[in-house]
């Protein structure tokens, strides 16, 4: 199988150039689009968020995107 990777001369016009297979990756399909926003959380709250996302080795991004997303499963009634 062949495979082609796009080498960017300086004057920044594509050609093809074969691959060696040391140079092929996987490509990660795209990811999902974001949002950014501000949210003012109490200062405890936050504290221990962050303090919770550094023993485990996180952010707090992630933490409140696993809260979030744990809120806004659907309801078992």
């Amino acid at each position: 199988m062949s495979s082609w990777i796009y080498a960017v001369p300086s004057a920044c016009i594509l050609r093809p150039v074969k691959a060696r297979e040391s140079e092929i990756r996987e490509v990660r399909p795209a990811a999902k689009a974001t949002v950014k926003t501000t949210v003012e959380l109490p200062e405890d709250l936050w504290r221990a968020a962050k303090i919770r996302a550094m023993d485990e080795r996180s952010d707090l991004r992630s933490v409140l995107i696993a809260a979030l997303a744990a809120y806004l499963k659907p309801r078992k009634d």
